[in-house]
């Protein structure tokens, strides 16, 4: 399994901002050979460990001084281990990817919205059947447990 804390050892956002290196780790070994779409990327500290696994990784990110941040970070990453950026809304188009990943961020962006979205992309052919939704929940946020709580049983699998 890939080690987010020995591949990105400095984050610039730390939990509960984002998400522990830990959970980075969990996910940049799910995405080993998949294409990962993350919408909020932020800073990129997951994006720049998921890179490195992933067949392809793209950040989605609505925040300007955020984008420039990624598009220096992406440069860094070694050829072929790197990640695209998109400097949009999410509902500005996405590309098909494995899998689309996010922190869910109320009021303004719900994990219920986003699922949502994908689904319609799907049922438009505009992303694959098969792409998987993957939510990341801090435990100790009752806003997220709250969105859990009402989707986690259309959950293939939690860790």
């Amino acid at each position: 399994m890939p080690n987010c804390s020995a591949i990105v050892p400095n984050p610039y956002d730390i939990s509960p901002i984002r998400s522990p290196q830990q959970v980075h780790s969990l996910l940049a070994s799910y995405v080993r050979d998949k294409s990962i779409v993350e919408l909020g990327t932020r800073n990129g500290d997951g994006m720049a460990c998921f890179a490195r696994s992933a067949r392809s990784a793209v950040a989605v990110e609505i925040a300007p001084k955020y984008c420039a941040k990624l598009e220096a970070r992406a440069a860094e990453l070694p050829a072929g281990r790197t990640f695209t950026v998109l400097c949009k809304r999410y509902q500005m188009g996405l590309p098909d990817a494995d899998v689309y990943t996010w922190w869910e961020q109320p009021p303004s962006f719900k994990d219920r919205d986003v699922l949502q979205y994908l689904r319609q992309q799907q049922d438009k052919g505009h992303i694959r059947a098969s792409a998987e939704a993957v939510l990341l929940v801090d435990t100790s946020f009752r806003l997220d447990l709250k969105s859990w709580a009402t989707l986690k049983h259309r959950a293939a699998w939690q860790v």
